[in-house]
């Protein structure tokens, strides 16, 4: 696993006999003003509202409302819902990583000071 990787942890739940999942934990997710502006121009995303939420923009053309998802410390999701959210969570991630490590090159001689005779 990686060191900086977001994680969820959630509890297996019976609900009126359905499997249902509750979302115990959200950590290391990346606040809004640490993330990198190109990453949070477009959907997908995600960042951490707070210690216990996160907000996901996804795509959806069909309903504005759909295209944002909180997730809460707390929430009871059924099974099939869950999955997806875990899937928009890696679908973001990966997005993340991909811009991270291009940056990351971009930007690795981008140090040190210059001076400029006016």
């Amino acid at each position: 696993m990686k060191e900086n990787m977001a994680i969820v942890t959630a509890r297996k739940e019976v609900i009126k006999g359905k499997r249902m999942w509750m979302i115990t934990g959200l950590h290391k997710f990346k606040k809004l003003e640490e993330l990198p502006e190109e990453y949070t121009r477009e959907k997908p995303m995600m960042y951490a509202y707070s210690t216990d939420s996160i907000i996901m923009w996804i795509p959806d053309k069909i309903e504005y409302k759909r295209t944002t998802k909180k997730v809460v410390v707390g929430e009871i999701c059924e099974q099939r819902e869950f999955e997806e959210i875990i899937n928009w969570m890696r679908v973001c991630g990966n997005r993340l990583d991909k811009i991270n490590e291009r940056l990351k090159e971009e930007n690795k001689n981008w140090k040190g000071e210059e001076v400029f005779e006016i």
